[in-house]
Order: C-alpha cells, then structure tokens, then sequence
C-alpha cells in the first residue's frame, strides 16, 4: 500500500464521555507545520469516531483497561521484587552459629 501523502494520526478518547484529543504525527514520507501537536476533537466529530470505533468492535475505554492491567502487573512485580530483596536481606543478616565463634 502507498501511503505517501497520507497523514497519520493518533485519536485518544477522554474518560466519561468527554471529547477526545488527536495526536497528529504527520505525513507519511513528508512534514507540515502541523506534525507532532495535539488537537482537541469537537464533540460532534469525537460522537463519530466514537460510533466508528464501536462499529469496528473497538471501545473507547480499552487504552483505560490496558493502563489498569499494566499498572497491576507493575505493583505486583514491585511488591514481588520487594518480598524478594527482604528476604535476601534478613538471610544475609542472621547471626552467624554459635559454634563459628567459639
């Protein structure tokens, strides 16, 4: 496919219903003045995209739940990572054998 002229967008919906925002990355094989900026979608154009992304099967609220899912499996990596090094630590400060002193 030949995308060549083609802008390439990036369209975030807002929580609860509120307008979304598009990032706007540019022109494939090309620039303009407005590559990288952020817009705010009106909300009759947000209402359509909405219904698009919905008749595709896609909902609004998906990039919420994949930041929820990743924000879980990063606390329970930590909290893991955390047990770990508390271990570690209390096995490498026990008191050495009574014996060993002697």
């Amino acid at each position: 496919m030949n995308r060549d002229g083609s802008d390439h967008l990036r369209y975030y919906p807002a929580a609860g219903g509120a307008p979304g925002v598009v990032y706007y990355e540019g022109l494939y094989n090309g620039s303009s003045e407005y590559d990288h900026q952020w817009f705010a979608v009106p909300p009759e154009q947000d209402a359509a995209l909405r219904q698009v992304l919905l008749a595709h099967g896609l909902n609004g609220d998906t990039p919420q739940r994949q930041w929820l899912l990743a924000g879980l499996v990063f606390a329970l990596f930590a909290g893991a990572m955390l047990a770990v090094y508390l271990a570690l630590g209390a096995y490498l400060r026990r008191p050495a054998p009574a014996a060993a002193l002697s």
